[in-house]
């Protein structure tokens, strides 16, 4: 469950992203609204300039279904805990990326991000590290554009690690796994 949601539990939290907003600069309110997509090709800064949809169609249609199982599986959980949004708890925060109509924990974006980064990694390991950063990166910039929580980021990461693991025992999932790593 989400930490409790009461001022003295939830002060850590909010006093990290109050900080953020003290400091965010317009390159990190950049790149925290371009990662409100939610695509594998977020990951081309690691991957090069090549790592596109139009080059990489199977790996498109892979990602694509990884990212809409995590959906599936993160939405619920959203709607049973409903943990409201930072800025709705506390109305000193001002989100500069969009603020979703659904609840904050677990995050989603954390929830795709490391997924998509857990089975590119696995894909492509002499590239681990950076796809690693890359994934939680896209929990990060939650966490800077306002609208989560760090609590909900790392549930996301959690959830995502638990999700791959089941991924990869799937026969269909490796199939297309196989073919998008060959294509890669």
């Amino acid at each position: 469950p989400p930490p409790a949601q009461d001022p003295g539990t939830t002060k850590k939290e909010i006093d990290e992203i109050l900080g953020f907003q003290e400091n965010r600069t317009d390159e990190m309110v950049k790149y925290a609204k371009a990662d409100q997509e939610i695509s594998i090709f977020r990951f081309s800064d690691i991957m090069g300039d090549k790592f596109t949809k139009e080059n990489l169609p199977v790996t498109a249609e892979l990602f694509h279904n990884v990212t809409a199982n995590a959906s599936v599986i993160s939405g619920p959980a959203k709607d049973f805990w409903k943990r409201p949004r930072p800025s709705v708890f506390d109305a000193r925060v001002k989100p500069c990326v969009k603020v979703p109509s659904n609840a904050a924990y677990p995050s989603g974006h954390s929830t795709a991000g490391n997924l998509m980064a857990i089975i590119l990694a696995n894909m492509v390991p002499e590239k681990r590290a950076e796809i690693f950063d890359r994934g939680w990166a896209f929990a990060v910039n939650r966490i800077i554009g306002g609208v989560h929580y760090r609590s909900d980021s790392e549930s996301g990461r959690i959830a995502a690690t638990l999700i791959a693991e089941h991924m990869f025992e799937n026969i269909d999932f490796m199939a297309d796994y196989e073919k998008s790593k060959a294509e890669i």
